[in-house]
Protein backbone atom coordinates (compact mmCIF):
# COMPACT_ATOMS: atom_id res chain seq x y z
CA UNK A 1 0.00 0.00 0.00
CA UNK A 2 1.10 3.51 -1.20
CA UNK A 3 2.16 5.97 1.14
CA UNK A 4 -0.27 8.15 0.35
CA UNK A 5 -3.44 5.55 0.48
CA UNK A 6 -1.91 4.69 3.85
CA UNK A 7 -2.69 8.22 5.15
CA UNK A 8 -5.86 8.40 3.75
CA UNK A 9 -7.14 5.23 5.82
CA UNK A 10 -5.92 6.50 8.80
CA UNK A 11 -7.56 10.30 8.69
CA UNK A 12 -10.41 8.30 7.70
CA UNK A 13 -10.21 5.91 11.38
CA UNK A 14 -9.32 9.92 13.16
CA UNK A 15 -12.53 11.29 11.78
CA UNK A 16 -14.01 8.36 12.86
CA UNK A 17 -13.46 7.72 16.19
CA UNK A 18 -13.46 11.68 16.91
CA UNK A 19 -17.04 11.46 15.56
CA UNK A 20 -18.07 8.82 18.50
CA UNK A 21 -16.04 10.94 20.99
CA UNK A 22 -17.78 13.87 20.20
CA UNK A 23 -21.44 12.30 20.36
CA UNK A 24 -20.81 11.15 23.68
CA UNK A 25 -21.03 13.47 26.17
CA UNK A 26 -18.27 13.39 29.00
CA UNK A 27 -19.11 11.73 32.40
CA UNK A 28 -20.59 15.27 34.43
CA UNK A 29 -20.80 17.51 31.53
CA UNK A 30 -24.40 17.77 30.15
CA UNK A 31 -25.62 14.77 31.78
CA UNK A 32 -26.85 13.72 35.35
CA UNK A 33 -26.30 10.39 36.10
CA UNK A 34 -29.27 8.78 38.56
CA UNK A 35 -28.54 7.31 41.63
CA UNK A 36 -28.24 3.60 42.31
CA UNK A 37 -30.69 2.58 44.10
CA UNK A 38 -31.93 -0.52 46.01
CA UNK A 39 -34.78 -2.53 48.21
CA UNK A 40 -35.29 -4.21 51.65
CA UNK A 41 -37.82 -6.60 52.10
CA UNK A 42 -38.58 -8.34 55.40
CA UNK A 43 -40.49 -10.46 57.87
CA UNK A 44 -41.30 -9.69 61.58
CA UNK A 45 -42.40 -12.67 63.46
CA UNK A 46 -43.72 -12.73 66.88
CA UNK A 47 -42.81 -15.77 69.28
CA UNK A 48 -44.34 -14.64 72.93
CA UNK A 49 -48.00 -15.84 73.70
CA UNK A 50 -50.54 -13.09 72.52
CA UNK A 51 -52.83 -11.22 74.64
CA UNK A 52 -56.77 -13.13 74.57
CA UNK A 53 -58.61 -11.68 72.25
CA UNK A 54 -61.53 -9.76 73.26
CA UNK A 55 -65.08 -8.91 71.94
CA UNK A 56 -66.20 -5.18 70.78
CA UNK A 57 -69.33 -4.30 72.32
CA UNK A 58 -71.40 -3.97 69.25
CA UNK A 59 -74.69 -4.25 70.85
CA UNK A 60 -74.45 -0.31 72.31
CA UNK A 61 -75.07 0.70 68.01
CA UNK A 62 -77.77 -1.51 66.58
CA UNK A 63 -76.30 -0.21 63.28
CA UNK A 64 -72.66 -1.47 64.14
CA UNK A 65 -74.48 -4.69 65.45
CA UNK A 66 -76.01 -5.03 62.04
CA UNK A 67 -72.55 -5.21 60.58
CA UNK A 68 -71.17 -8.43 61.95
CA UNK A 69 -72.98 -11.78 61.94
CA UNK A 70 -70.83 -12.90 64.58
CA UNK A 71 -68.65 -11.77 67.00
CA UNK A 72 -65.75 -9.17 66.54
CA UNK A 73 -62.75 -9.83 68.40
CA UNK A 74 -60.06 -7.39 69.13
CA UNK A 75 -56.70 -8.20 69.13
CA UNK A 76 -53.97 -5.98 70.32
CA UNK A 77 -51.46 -8.26 69.27
CA UNK A 78 -52.91 -9.81 65.69
CA UNK A 79 -50.32 -12.77 64.73
CA UNK A 80 -50.74 -14.81 61.30
CA UNK A 81 -51.01 -18.60 60.92
CA UNK A 82 -47.38 -18.37 60.00
CA UNK A 83 -46.38 -16.54 62.79
CA UNK A 84 -45.65 -13.22 60.96
CA UNK A 85 -47.01 -9.71 62.97
CA UNK A 86 -49.80 -7.89 61.16
CA UNK A 87 -49.82 -4.02 61.50
CA UNK A 88 -45.95 -3.28 62.24
CA UNK A 89 -45.00 0.06 60.37
CA UNK A 90 -41.52 -0.64 59.31
CA UNK A 91 -39.01 2.69 58.27
CA UNK A 92 -35.91 4.51 57.42
CA UNK A 93 -34.95 6.45 60.64
CA UNK A 94 -33.59 9.68 59.31
CA UNK A 95 -33.84 8.65 55.81
CA UNK A 96 -34.57 12.59 53.58
CA UNK A 97 -36.54 12.24 50.40
CA UNK A 98 -39.73 13.79 48.76
CA UNK A 99 -43.59 12.08 49.80
CA UNK A 100 -46.48 11.44 47.58
CA UNK A 101 -48.37 13.24 46.43
CA UNK A 102 -51.79 11.22 46.23
CA UNK A 103 -54.39 11.32 48.69
CA UNK A 104 -54.32 8.71 51.35
CA UNK A 105 -57.66 7.28 52.31
CA UNK A 106 -58.39 6.56 56.02
CA UNK A 107 -62.24 4.93 56.33
CA UNK A 108 -64.91 3.81 58.72
CA UNK A 109 -66.58 1.08 57.58
CA UNK A 110 -68.37 -1.82 59.32
CA UNK A 111 -67.62 0.45 62.76
CA UNK A 112 -64.08 -0.40 62.15
CA UNK A 113 -61.22 1.61 61.45
CA UNK A 114 -59.78 0.85 57.83
CA UNK A 115 -56.68 0.66 57.61
CA UNK A 116 -55.81 0.14 60.87
CA UNK A 117 -52.33 1.56 60.53
CA UNK A 118 -52.29 4.24 58.05
CA UNK A 119 -49.07 6.21 56.80
CA UNK A 120 -48.72 9.18 55.32
CA UNK A 121 -45.74 12.07 54.41
CA UNK A 122 -45.81 15.74 55.37
CA UNK A 123 -47.52 17.51 53.39
CA UNK A 124 -49.83 14.73 51.66
CA UNK A 125 -53.88 15.04 51.84
CA UNK A 126 -55.10 12.24 54.29
CA UNK A 127 -59.04 12.08 53.58
CA UNK A 128 -61.20 10.85 57.05
CA UNK A 129 -64.32 9.31 55.41
CA UNK A 130 -67.74 7.80 56.98
CA UNK A 131 -68.63 5.07 55.00
CA UNK A 132 -71.42 3.75 57.37
CA UNK A 133 -74.76 5.24 58.17
CA UNK A 134 -74.41 6.23 61.63
CA UNK A 135 -72.33 8.48 63.93
CA UNK A 136 -68.53 8.43 63.91
CA UNK A 137 -65.83 10.92 65.51
CA UNK A 138 -62.39 11.02 64.35
CA UNK A 139 -60.48 11.91 67.31
CA UNK A 140 -56.50 12.31 66.53
CA UNK A 141 -54.12 13.10 69.14
CA UNK A 142 -50.83 13.81 68.03
CA UNK A 143 -47.92 16.22 70.24
CA UNK A 144 -46.09 17.50 66.87
CA UNK A 145 -49.50 18.89 65.23
CA UNK A 146 -52.63 20.55 66.76
CA UNK A 147 -55.18 17.73 67.90
CA UNK A 148 -58.52 17.87 66.47
CA UNK A 149 -61.98 16.16 66.59
CA UNK A 150 -64.26 15.79 64.23
CA UNK A 151 -68.25 14.29 63.93
CA UNK A 152 -69.07 12.71 60.67
CA UNK A 153 -72.96 11.94 61.37
CA UNK A 154 -73.81 11.17 57.57
CA UNK A 155 -72.73 8.31 55.28
CA UNK A 156 -70.37 9.77 52.82
CA UNK A 157 -69.20 12.41 54.80
CA UNK A 158 -65.39 13.50 54.47
CA UNK A 159 -62.40 15.58 56.23
CA UNK A 160 -59.15 16.42 55.11
CA UNK A 161 -56.46 17.53 56.63
CA UNK A 162 -52.47 17.77 56.48
CA UNK A 163 -49.72 16.99 58.72
CA UNK A 164 -46.83 19.43 58.23
CA UNK A 165 -45.03 17.52 60.97
CA UNK A 166 -43.33 13.92 60.90
CA UNK A 167 -44.43 11.63 64.29
CA UNK A 168 -44.68 7.88 64.37
CA UNK A 169 -47.92 6.13 65.80
CA UNK A 170 -50.47 8.91 66.14
CA UNK A 171 -52.96 7.77 67.84
CA UNK A 172 -56.96 7.56 66.68
CA UNK A 173 -59.59 6.95 68.00
CA UNK A 174 -63.81 7.14 67.99
CA UNK A 175 -65.51 8.59 70.86
CA UNK A 176 -68.26 7.31 69.74
CA UNK A 177 -67.67 3.50 69.46
CA UNK A 178 -64.58 2.73 72.32
CA UNK A 179 -63.39 -0.04 70.44
CA UNK A 180 -62.24 1.62 66.82
CA UNK A 181 -59.03 2.37 67.72
CA UNK A 182 -56.21 3.13 65.14
CA UNK A 183 -52.60 5.01 64.46
CA UNK A 184 -51.57 7.09 61.92
CA UNK A 185 -47.89 7.48 60.98
CA UNK A 186 -46.42 10.99 59.06
CA UNK A 187 -42.77 10.29 57.37
CA UNK A 188 -40.67 13.03 56.27
CA UNK A 189 -39.73 10.67 53.29
CA UNK A 190 -41.51 7.77 51.39
CA UNK A 191 -39.24 5.00 52.76
CA UNK A 192 -41.74 3.34 54.79
CA UNK A 193 -44.24 0.06 55.05
CA UNK A 194 -46.95 -1.61 56.73
CA UNK A 195 -46.28 -5.45 57.37
CA UNK A 196 -49.41 -7.53 55.11
CA UNK A 197 -51.07 -10.85 56.67
CA UNK A 198 -47.98 -13.16 57.06
CA UNK A 199 -45.55 -10.41 58.49
CA UNK A 200 -44.14 -9.37 55.18
CA UNK A 201 -42.80 -6.04 54.37
CA UNK A 202 -41.09 -4.46 51.21
CA UNK A 203 -39.49 -0.96 50.67
CA UNK A 204 -38.63 -0.08 47.18
CA UNK A 205 -36.57 2.44 45.24
CA UNK A 206 -34.08 3.30 48.73
CA UNK A 207 -30.33 5.42 47.19
CA UNK A 208 -27.74 3.48 48.20
CA UNK A 209 -26.15 3.96 51.32
CA UNK A 210 -26.05 2.42 55.06
CA UNK A 211 -29.58 3.42 57.10
CA UNK A 212 -31.11 2.56 60.41
CA UNK A 213 -34.16 0.79 59.66
CA UNK A 214 -37.25 0.28 62.63
CA UNK A 215 -40.06 -1.68 62.98
CA UNK A 216 -42.80 -0.56 65.65
CA UNK A 217 -45.59 -2.17 66.82
CA UNK A 218 -48.40 -0.19 68.86
CA UNK A 219 -48.24 -2.78 71.99
CA UNK A 220 -44.63 -4.32 71.24
CA UNK A 221 -42.80 -1.29 70.77
CA UNK A 222 -40.06 -0.80 68.57
CA UNK A 223 -36.86 -3.09 67.08
CA UNK A 224 -33.72 -1.46 64.89
CA UNK A 225 -31.63 -2.48 62.95
CA UNK A 226 -29.07 -1.44 60.88
CA UNK A 227 -28.74 -1.97 57.11
CA UNK A 228 -26.88 -1.50 53.96
CA UNK A 229 -28.28 -0.91 50.65
CA UNK A 230 -26.08 -1.40 47.20
CA UNK A 231 -27.92 -1.43 44.15
CA UNK A 232 -29.80 -5.24 44.81
CA UNK A 233 -31.96 -6.15 47.72
CA UNK A 234 -31.27 -6.43 50.86
CA UNK A 235 -33.34 -8.72 53.55
CA UNK A 236 -33.71 -8.05 57.15
CA UNK A 237 -36.10 -9.73 59.81
CA UNK A 238 -37.56 -8.70 62.84
CA UNK A 239 -38.77 -11.03 66.33
CA UNK A 240 -41.11 -9.33 68.81
CA UNK A 241 -41.50 -11.66 72.05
Amino acid sequence: MGASRKFVVFATVLVFVGAALLSKPAKGIGSVEAPAQGSVAGHIAFTGVAPEPTAAALAADPYCSSQHSEAMMLRPVDVGDSGGLRHVVVYLRDARGGGGNAEVVFDQKGCVYTPHVLRATVGQTVVFRNSDQTLHSIHVRPTASPEFNVGQPLQGMETRRVFNSPEIGIPIRCDVHPWMTAFLSVFGHPYHATTDDDGNFTIDQIPDGSYVIEARHEVLGTLTREIIISGGRTTVTFEFS
